[in-house]
């Protein structure tokens, strides 16, 4: 596995904790508008995670051009 492409798993973990943090304080806020922002930024980010197979496909058992 090359090194890009474990820059590149990081960074998307990186990115996906940070932005699940930000959808689930926007549900924890006392104004119900943003509760709503939350549920759909939440469920935004959990249908392009699906839609590009972040969840289904294993990046660490794909053969590298090596």
């Amino acid at each position: 596995m090359s090194m890009q492409r474990i820059f590149l798993i990081l960074t998307w973990a990186v990115f996906f904790v940070l932005a699940v943090d930000v959808g689930f304080t926007l549900l924890n806020q006392k104004n119900t508008a943003l509760n709503i922002v939350g549920l759909f930024f939440l469920v935004g980010l959990l249908v392009i995670s699906f839609k590009t197979q972040a969840f289904t496909k294993n990046p660490f058992n794909q053969k590298s051009n090596e």
